[in-house]
């Protein structure tokens, strides 16, 4: 999504870790960080088209920090509670690109060479030396991550919804999410969104006669199959009997354990099961 470079380098990572609680001019970063005031000027731009930084001007400097948004607090979080993690070793690279995929119910290897447009060869590289960090789990050929490190998953998942938002505003600002989870989300919007990389969401994909008075749009890397627009119509409007009558009539037609992985996806467990 975007243009910005969704990597990091080992200096990036090292700059964020001086900064919690702190605020620093560029000059000041550079002389901590051994680097020129060039480099380290153009490596605050990356971080904060990332999110990760904020910069402000005071006077004739300008000052760096890390932002008071829920990002930025779960990055503080993150470099504080797990001082052992090795942070270079887990975010330079690809890692800001792989583990934000890995937040449960994770991937295979394949899968995330072709979601993350990375040679297998460089995945594969990466998810032992995760692993044997116990950061990664494997599992049935698929990892995720360790649900013990919980300040990471909280960081990945903000991480995931600032780029989402991030995407979204520059695509279609008047766009408003209504539900987001890794690098997939469902938009409301007034007017239909023609381009392929968004899919007609909730009922409006079911030809249905029950129309919302909004348009919902989908984006994630599959098709949506009949039992998850099912779920997001109840997601979208549960309350309404309407609805409820008609994803009802409908679960006849519909593979159930399908439907119930759609329900976990948009935790929709409950009113899902109460419908079967």
């Amino acid at each position: 999504m975007g243009k910005t470079r969704p990597t990091l380098n080992r200096t990036e990572i090292e700059m964020l870790k001086i900064l919690p609680g702190r605020k620093l001019t560029v000059s000041e970063a550079s002389e901590e960080l051994s680097r020129s005031l060039s480099w380290t000027s153009e490596m605050t731009d990356h971080l904060e088209a990332l999110g990760l930084l904020t910069k402000e001007r005071v006077g004739n400097h300008t000052s760096v920090s890390i932002p008071k948004t829920p990002l930025g607090e779960s990055l503080s979080v993150l470099i504080a509670e797990e001082p052992m993690l090795n942070l270079e070793t887990l975010l330079a690279d690809s890692g800001l690109l792989i583990l934000p995929l890995l937040l449960k119910p994770g991937y295979s290897a394949k899968d995330l060479a072709a979601r993350t447009s990375l040679s297998i060869r460089t995945v594969k590289g990466l998810l032992p030396r995760w692993r044997r960090m116990g950061v990664v789990l494997l599992e049935k050929g698929i990892y995720y991550i360790n649900l013990r490190f919980r300040t990471l998953i909280d960081f990945l998942q903000r991480y995931n919804e600032h780029r989402n938002i991030s995407f979204l505003k520059k695509k279609y600002p008047e766009a408003i999410i209504v539900w987001q989870w890794r690098d997939e989300f469902m938009v409301s919007v007034d007017f239909n969104i023609k381009d392929q990389k968004f899919s007609p969401a909730a009922l409006s994909a079911l030809d249905s006669d029950l129309i919302h008075t909004k348009e919902y749009f989908y984006y994630g890397p599959n098709i949506i199959t009949q039992e998850e627009t099912l779920v997001q119509a109840l997601y979208v409007d549960h309350r309404n009997p309407r609805v409820k009558r008609y994803v009802r009539s409908m679960l006849t037609q519909a593979d159930i354990k399908e439907i119930l992985k759609s329900a976990e996806k948009y935790d929709m467990i409950t009113e899902v099961s109460e419908l079967i």
